[in-house]
Formats: structure tokens, sequence, C-alpha cells
């Protein structure tokens, strides 16, 4: 899993990004045996991880911002 944009997002939309993804994959592994979590600050970050997984079975997210309240 790819979590893009996290200088945009603060550490709780960032963490709950992360619980999401780890409650959905024990949920449902898909026939994976692991999940691998890569925090992207850039597009070029997200780029390279990209390239280097050849664009195949990568889920890409971004952290939501909590509103204000």
């Amino acid at each position: 899993m790819l979590i893009r944009d996290v200088l945009a997002g603060n550490a709780q939309s960032v963490s709950g990004a992360i619980e999401a993804a780890a409650q959905a994959f024990a949920t449902d592994p898909g026939g994976f045996s692991q999940m691998e979590v890569v925090l992207c600050a850039w597009d070029n970050d997200v780029d390279s991880v990209m390239q280097i997984e050849d664009d195949t079975w990568v889920l890409v997210d971004r952290p939501l911002r909590a509103a204000a309240t």
C-alpha cells in the first residue's frame, strides 16, 4: 500500500489511513501473506515506487484531513 501526500495530512489522518488498510488486510488479505506500507511525501516518491513495482499490486491512498470542529 502506498499512502501519498503524507505532508498534507496530520499524524491522526496518516495513522488512520494505515489503520484502515491494516484492518481491511486482516479481514481479507486476498491471498497475500503480507502487506507493505510506503509513505510518500512527494509525487516523485510515488513515481519511484510505481516504477519499482511496475504499477502492479499497489493500492494508492491518501490521508483524509479531519474536518475542523
